[in-house]
């Protein structure tokens, strides 16, 4: 991700060291031209067209993310000019965060990926593996979750294959399926669109239940009450049980946490700040598979 960034980049300089620093306006753009636009800069949510600007964002994608992050980069080489350097604690941190925000951002891929809204097969698959990934880590008892999800991305990665030409987009893949009497890739995608809103529905109650000062540790509550609005409509009673079960054996609260932030020291707020631009990116992806797949009568409401 970093690298085709760089790659779309012309030229660029962030400097600092003995009294002097130096700074590239590619993303002055998105910087506010008055003291009272700082506020609605910090919030700006237009995409970055990577074609035609720099995207120094951290990832995220929007003008906003540039103006905070090359802000923050700014601050951070003018301190280089007072001869401050970076500690090896710091360097460490850096390397983790560095993780944690692909982990995050790597939705973003799909946003931007968006034409004539659609998404790229490509890139909407390798997002789908860093949420599996995500998920394998909430225990033993996920398994079932990560092989059906990871079943469907092969699916539809098999069906990419055959003819990567048509199969760019997730969208053209569906109608290319649905002219030659298919639906592999059409009820594989169905189903992993479901396994992304019950994580984009999860991640939500989570964000929301973070602002209640008496907010509980345990999880299961949350856990249930996405599976009930995401997945629990398209299971028949067996399958509803045992997920039942998988819930009340969900992470903590503070586990969660820090499995978010790779097992490194964590501040809550920055956990649920990158949760927020997740759950942006994310519920665009969902949403517009969702239209599409009501659009072209394609949803099925069969319990398995």
């Amino acid at each position: 991700m970093h690298d085709d960034i760089v790659g779309l980049t012309e030229a660029h300089a962030a400097l600092g060291g003995g009294g002097l620093a130096i700074f590239g306006s590619a993303c002055l753009h998105t910087w506010p031209r008055k003291l009272e636009d700082v506020s609605k800069c910090f919030q700006n949510e237009t995409l970055v067209d990577k074609n035609q600007f720099m995207d120094d964002s951290c990832y995220r994608g929007t003008y906003g993310g540039c103006f905070a992050t090359t802000l923050g980069a700014v601050c951070h080489e003018l301190c280089h000019t007072f001869d401050l350097g970076h500690t090896e604690e710091a360097q460490k941190k850096w390397s983790v965060l560095d993780k944690k925000l692909f982990n995050f951002f790597v939705l973003s891929q799909m946003v931007e990926s968006l034409e004539d809204s659609k998404i790229d097969t490509v890139i909407f698959v390798n997002a789908a593996k860093e949420i599996v990934g995500l998920i394998e880590q909430f225990g033993k008892l996920f398994a079932p979750v990560k092989y059906d999800m990871n079943n469907n991305i092969a699916k539809i990665y098999s069906v990419y294959t055959k003819d990567k030409e048509k199969c760019k987009y997730l969208h053209d893949m569906i109608l290319y399926e649905k002219q030659n009497n298919s639906d592999t890739g059409t009820v594989a995608l169905q189903w992993l669109r479901r396994a992304l809103h019950f994580v984009l529905k999860l991640f939500e109650l989570i964000v929301e239940s973070h602002k209640d000062e008496k907010k509980s540790n345990s999880l299961d509550k949350l856990f249930s009450a996405a599976y009930d609005e995401t997945l629990r409509p398209y299971h028949g009673w067996m399958l509803q049980q045992l997920f039942y079960i998988i819930c009340c054996k969900c992470p903590t609260r503070e586990r969660f946490f820090q499995i978010l932030a790779c097992n490194e020291p964590y501040c809550d707020e920055v956990i649920i700040s990158e949760m927020t631009y997740f759950n942006v990116n994310l519920k665009h992806c969902v949403l517009n598979l969702v239209s599409f797949y009501r659009d072209h009568k394609l949803e099925t409401t069969e319990r398995v």
